[in-house]
C-alpha cells in the first residue's frame, strides 16, 4: 500500500511540475519576446530608422513630417546602453530606462539623454508595443 501511495504522490508531483512549467513557458515566452523586440527597436533608432521604429508602437501609423524627417537624417546613434528595465509580475508592461548617446551632424557634438521606454504586451496580437514616444533628439 505505501508504495502505491508513493506512485500516486510522485504523479501528482510531477503532473504538478508540468502544469507549473506550462503556465511559466508562456511567461517566458514573453520575456524572450520583449528582448526581441526591444533589440530590433534598438537596431532601427542605431540605424537611423526613425520611421520604422514608429512602427513599434500601437495603433495608426504616425509618419514624420518633412521638417522631422530632414533634422532626423543629420542624427547618428553613437551609443544605447541599457541601465534598467523592469517587469511587472504578470509580464504585461515593462519600463525600460536606456542611455542613447548621439551626434547631429550640425554640430558634432555628441549628445546624452536618458530615454524612458514603456512596453505593454498587447494579449491579442501576442505583442509588444512601446507606449512611450520615440525620442525626439533634441
Amino acid at each position: 500500500m505505501a508504495r502505491g501511495l508513493m506512485k500516486g504522490i510522485a504523479w501528482c508531483v510531477l503532473a504538478t511540475v508540468v502544469i507549473l512549467s506550462s503556465g511559466c513557458a508562456g511567461i517566458s515566452d514573453r520575456a524572450k519576446s520583449l528582448d526581441l523586440i526591444t533589440r530590433s527597436y534598438e537596431k532601427h533608432l542605431r540605424w537611423g530608422k526613425f520611421e520604422e521604429a514608429r512602427a513599434f508602437k500601437e495603433g495608426p501609423q504616425q509618419y514624420l513630417t518633412n521638417s522631422e524627417r530632414r533634422r532626423l537624417q543629420n542624427i547618428r546613434v553613437t551609443g544605447y546602453d541599457m541601465l534598467n528595465s523592469s517587469v511587472s509580475p504578470d509580464q504585461s508592461t515593462a519600463i525600460l530606462m536606456v542611455r542613447i548617446r548621439y551626434v547631429s551632424d550640425e554640430d558634432a557634438i555628441e549628445n546624452t539623454f536618458i530615454d524612458r521606454q514603456k512596453w505593454h504586451y498587447d494579449q491579442a496580437t501576442q505583442r509588444w508595443f512601446l507606449e512611450s514616444p520615440i525620442p525626439s533628439f533634441r
